[in-house]
């Protein structure tokens, strides 16, 4: 085990509930405590409820009816995974850090899994969408890539390059 410290983020999603019990959007915030500015580049906080990306129903699982499959002896068609389905997204917020501390954009947003052959490898590449139901608009708030408005991004797995905007 490596025993270097690894930089660490502290996440904070909060609500407000009024007198009445009604709920408030959901903020969500990407802080990084005592440490130095991040390095220069992107750095990515993509946060999800953890029931729906490896629960049952998750974007990253094999699903009820592949596990009901596979414990049932595989008898019959082997049903597609969770994470071979394509379309299957979750709702999750995306903030954006441009080499500082303080967030460049941050946005709820739509998650899939990316891409044909890579969905069963166990790292997985993932794409971001603007999303008029999540957040009012389906480009981003920020411009990520030069002027263009942007709808979405891919987040690839074991590339130098690995965030990228999707045509």
């Amino acid at each position: 085990i490596d025993p270097t410290p690894v930089p660490k983020a502290r996440i904070i999603r909060a609500i407000a509930v009024n007198e009445a019990g009604v709920c408030s959007e959901i903020a969500t915030a990407t802080y990084f405590v005592n440490q130095k500015a991040l390095e220069a580049g992107y750095t990515v906080s993509l946060v999800a409820d953890p029931d729906a990306m490896f629960g049952p129903q998750g974007i990253y699982s094999t699903g009820e009816a592949y596990d009901r499959w596979y414990l049932n002896g595989k008898v019959g068609e082997e049903p597609k995974t969770n994470f071979e389905t394509r379309g299957l997204e979750c709702a999750g917020n995306f903030e954006l850090f441009r080499g500082e501390r303080q967030a460049y954009l941050n946005q709820p947003v739509g998650i899939r899994i990316q891409g044909g052959s890579h969905r069963t490898d166990s790292l997985k590449r993932m794409s971001v969408f603007a999303r008029e139901k999540y957040s009012g608009s389906e480009y981003f708030d920020q411009k990520i890539f030069g002027d263009r408005d942007t709808h979405s991004v891919a987040l690839r797995v074991g590339f130098e390059n690995a965030f990228t905007y999707m045509i």
